[in-house]
């Protein structure tokens, strides 16, 4: 970690203040011990949390609100179907279950805690708020082939042809 002068002159104004409010602050006087020992290392070390996490890039934001939206749909659109309905699209798409959307791999995709955090932290897609979303297993690929489909249909509910083929995409790679 390097640290600049200015960077460092601001650093010490703000655990003055701190001191001045009577903030206990061992996180300030750690900080301060370490930039007036030329310790600068072990800040990164201590604040790994903070400082090692890199921001989730646009695209995959955009592309986990495009996959949580299409699920959405297709949940939804399921939903409404008849009876009869529901169970043409299970059989042409050899399933047994409801398509129901379970999440990205939670150790290989940078989706998983971006869908948490727009689940938990920011209240959106609520439908998917008591699921376990780590599928356990890599499906973004899969995802992505659904979705290529899914853009094909104008806005609106899904028909079951359309769940068909959006479905029919293979899933798992």
């Amino acid at each position: 970690m390097k640290l600049t002068d200015g960077e460092k002159i601001i650093i010490e104004l703000l655990a003055d203040i701190h001191k001045k409010l009577g903030i206990d602050d061992s996180k300030a006087n750690f900080i301060m011990e370490s930039i007036y020992t030329g310790n600068l290392w072990s800040i990164k070390q201590n604040l790994d949390g903070l400082l090692g996490i890199n921001e989730k890039s646009r695209e995959v934001v955009d592309e986990t609100y495009n996959i949580l939206d299409m699920w959405r749909f297709i949940e939804s659109s399921f939903g409404s179907l008849s009876k009869s309905e529901k169970e043409r699209v299970r059989n042409a798409t050899d399933s047994t279950e409801d398509p129901e959307f379970k999440g990205f791999d939670g150790n290989n995709d940078d989706h998983f805690g971006v869908a948490i955090h727009m689940i938990q932290q920011m209240g959106l897609y609520q439908e998917f708020v008591n699921r376990d979303l780590n599928s356990h297993r890599r499906v973004l690929d899969g995802y992505r082939r659904k979705l290529r489909i899914f853009k094909n249909f104008g806005p609106g509910e899904l028909t079951s042809d359309m769940l068909i083929q959006i479905l029919k995409a293979k899933e798992y790679s």
